[in-house]
């Protein structure tokens, strides 16, 4: 067993605050017990009293009541053991004429210790008493009969002759005590096994997990805080195998993306080197390697500036800005482009409507949407926007009427270079994403009932709030989330 497990620890506290609690009830337990012997040993005294004394009277009215000096001790039962005590014979002042020990109370003295204040006799009357001195227990009681006889009967026993019981009594506790230690030390060893074995297997789940086996499914049939505890790993590993593999298909889509432009590039300037390409075609050549350094310097800084959007480091320029407003410039800029493609875009966005955003990249978010429902559309976008004050987000929707989102493209178009069996990989709508969830946003992506497809963004209306972004998700999940059509 070592010192600093948790399971070692757990048995210490345990059996420390054992012994403490079996410490401070047998002292209590013990004073209890002591003052309950002496107050049952004092009653019992004091009925031996009251029948030697109706005894004496007896005696006394026959003639031939005899001193006590040497009698024996007399012998009573208390709690099924033999008690001795000793009597005194008093007279009607309190001062003793007979004892069956004349050198603990020698003939003619005052019984001080025992004796109540005020009239001796009075105080009696009829009924017996119980007095208890500093070293002696006693029972009082009067002897009936003429003035003439004697006045009371003392029958004490010593508090050492007690002490015997208050052992006995403390021998029991103690016996009772330690049985029922070493069955809260048992139950303890069983408890502290329920909490650390979880802890033992949640272990070397987690180690598994470090060696990048994901497949470490920890189900410990428990509804405590350990059962939430592994429903909470197993959670984490699914995320984690998730995010390895949004990974790696990140990475092997990037590795794509970047290896055709630069494979380009070397076929042509080696082509220029070796002579290959004469007169016309050597411009041609220079042209297609200056493209694709172009397009490759593109998709460089949109990676980059997604890396920048995912990190917590980025910093975001929250001021109130009118949507409308930046819509329409953003609309002017790709006029040229979309009149080319044929395609007309419509605002219906209040010219009222504010919103607390940072204009750089959510205008970056508006040129990345109508971007790409330009290149799909057949001839229209419609871009609207509301306030959703209950939920507590604007809401912006950009809709094209052209073929929509494929059953395969719909859960990975907020994948960084995902490419659908018919679509054209970038990192476009993984930015729009990252742009709503730095606003404290979500993202969705849908087809519309009529045909084409609908984006939907929503921004917080207090985006000083906005959670850190989710780097498990990047990619790795649909957007929708399992939530219906907004994961807010």
């Amino acid at each position: 067993m070592r010192f600093r497990s948790i399971s070692t620890r757990i048995f210490l506290c345990y059996l420390l605050a054992i012994c403490l609690s079996t410490l401070v009830a047998g002292v209590s337990f013990y004073s209890l017990v002591r003052r309950y012997i002496e107050r049952e040993a004092g009653l019992a005294l004091a009925r031996e009293a009251a029948l030697f004394a109706q005894s004496l009277a007896k005696g006394s009215r026959r003639g031939h009541w005899l001193p006590l000096e040497h009698s024996s001790p007399m012998i009573f039962l208390f709690g099924g053991r033999p008690i001795e005590s000793q009597y005194v014979v008093t007279d009607n002042q309190g001062s003793v004429v007979s004892a069956t020990s004349p050198a603990d109370f020698p003939i003619g003295s005052q019984l001080d210790e025992v004796l109540p204040p005020g009239p001796v006799l009075g105080q009696l009357s009829d009924r017996p008493i119980t007095r208890y001195g500093r070293d002696i227990v006693a029972g009082l009681a009067a002897i009936p009969g003429s003035p003439e006889s004697p006045g009371m009967v003392i029958v004490y026993t010593r508090r050492s002759v007690l002490q015997t019981l208050n052992i006995v009594f403390g021998k029991y506790l103690i016996q009772g005590f330690g049985i029922g230690a070493l069955v809260a030390a048992g139950f303890t060893v069983y408890l502290t096994s329920r909490i650390v074995r979880p802890l033992s297997v949640l272990r070397d789940k987690v180690r598994e997990l470090g060696r990048l086996n994901f497949a470490v499914g920890l189900d410990l049939g428990r509804n405590d805080e350990i059962g939430e505890l592994a429903m909470a790993f197993d959670d984490m590993a699914r995320r984690l195998s998730e995010h390895e593999e949004a990974t790696r298909r990140f990475l092997h889509n990037t590795s794509h993306e970047l290896k055709t432009p630069l494979m380009s590039i070397r076929g042509y300037a080696e082509g220029i080197r070796d002579g290959v390409f004469e007169g016309e075609e050597v411009a041609f050549a220079l042209d297609v390697i200056t493209s694709e350094c172009q397009r490759l310097e593109t998709q460089v800084d949109q990676l980059l500036y997604l890396g920048r959007l995912e990190s917590s480091s980025e910093r975001y320029e929250f001021a109130p800005l009118t949507l409308k407003d930046l819509a329409e410039g953003i609309v002017a800029t790709l006029k040229g482009w979309s009149e080319k493609e044929g395609v007309t875009v419509d605002l219906d966005i209040p010219p009222h409507l504010t919103l607390v955003a940072d204009r750089d990249k959510l205008g970056c978010l508006l040129r990345n949407l109508l971007g790409n429902a330009v290149r799909h559309a057949a001839k229209r976008i419609v871009v609207s926007a509301r306030d959703n004050v209950a939920a507590g987000f604007t809401e912006i929707e950009v809709k094209d009427d052209g073929p929509g989102f494929s059953p395969e493209d719909l859960p990975n178009v907020f994948v960084p270079f995902y490419r659908g069996p018919d679509g054209e990989a970038g990192l476009g709508l993984a930015i729009v994403k990252a742009i709503a969830e730095g606003h404290g946003g979500w993202a969705v992506a849908e087809n519309a009932t009529g045909g084409g497809a609908v984006v939907r963004i929503g921004l917080s209306l207090n985006p000083g709030t906005r959670p850190g972004p989710n780097r498990l998700s990047r990619g790795g999940e649909n957007p929708n989330d399992g939530r219906g059509n907004v994961a807010y």
